[in-house]
């Protein structure tokens, strides 16, 4: 995966929700956030990591974010309210951004039925999902990519996550940057008659996606970790080539991957030399912590102020 700003952001992680310290300098407004890799590590004193020295004055904006998984999506087709003999009704599949090159990378299919007396909306919806299953995954590049069931009178079309497409990403691929496949698709209905094509009856033409029950795609942990490989020593381009990747202490990842949520305390300020000199050039930090009620703690205690207190602060300066 690909970030921004990896020449000006410093991003960490910590797998346990309070292994920090924020030490104020004497007698000034500067502060340096401690990281430790846990509470052992803490009650050494043993920080792997240091923030630059953050003036509180020049902190321009302080949020806490979540880090949002992704999950497999899927699209539902509801079947017409009538069926009418002679008219042929349609399911169109646009997939973009199929190999990663934008809508002129395309796979477009159309499932159809003709409707025949006696027919009804099971027999009609039946006769799609066949058709369009064989489309999607009789033969193609997207063979299994996504599955197409029948639940009572509705197609559901999902992301197949046994599919070795959606395979979870690894550590040498985040490494490498690669990119998790995430297709545009736009599905719609048609009935036809004659050379009249309007939607189906009662529903919209274009189907959303709709909130997955299926699983998770990307876990929150998952992109911590690739964001974290990303800004190690500020450059994901110049990794520490020595035999052991970890042999730089910035080399080696921090990241709890069994846990099930994360957030992130970002902080755009202006950077400040020990000497009172200011660089009126944005600096990023980024913390990732597993816990919310951390994140706030932890934005607090940077800030030294509360977050409405900050936010009124910066908009007064923005006036």
């Amino acid at each position: 995966m690909i970030f921004s700003d990896n020449q000006t952001k410093h991003f960490y992680a910590l797998k346990s929700v309070n292994t920090y310290v924020v030490k104020t300098l004497a007698n000034s407004d500067k502060i340096r956030v401690m990281l430790f890799a846990d509470s052992a590590a803490q009650t050494a004193n043993t920080a792997m990591a240091t923030t630059d020295i953050l003036d509180r004055k020049l902190i321009k904006r302080a949020k806490v974010n979540q880090v949002k998984p992704t999950y497999f999506r899927k699209w539902t087709v509801a079947a017409p309210t009538t069926i009418t003999e002679g008219n042929t009704y349609h399911i169109y599949f646009y997939l973009e951004n199929m190999m990663g090159f934008g809508m002129q990378d395309r796979w477009d299919k159309v499932a159809s039925y003709t409707a025949k007396n006696g027919d009804n909306a099971t027999t009609v919806m039946t006769a799609l999902r066949n058709d369009l299953d064989l489309k999607l995954n009789g033969a193609g590049p997207i063979k299994n990519d996504f599955t197409v069931t029948l639940s009572g009178t509705s197609i559901v079309v999902a992301e197949n996550p046994n599919s070795e497409t959606f395979a979870e990403l690894g550590e040498l691929d985040m490494r490498m940057h690669t990119n998790p496949y995430a297709y545009n698709v736009t599905m719609s209905t048609g009935e036809a008659n004659g050379n009249e094509i309007t939607p189906w009856g009662g529903q919209k033409q274009i189907l959303g996606v709709e909130d997955s029950t299926i699983g998770t795609y990307i876990k929150a942990a998952t992109k911590v970790l690739a964001m974290e490989l990303y800004f190690l020593r500020n450059r994901a381009d110049r990794y520490d080539l020595n035999k052991d990747f970890y042999a730089s202490i910035l080399n080696k990842t921090n990241t709890d991957t069994a846990a099930e949520t994360y957030y992130t305390v970002d902080i755009d300020y202006a950077f400040s030399d020990t000497q009172g000199y200011t660089y009126h050039s944005d600096k990023q930090l980024s913390i990732a912590v597993p816990a919310k009620a951390t994140a706030d703690a932890m934005l607090t205690a940077i800030v030294g102020t509360t977050l409405d207190s900050l936010e009124s602060r910066v908009a007064a300066l923005e006036a």
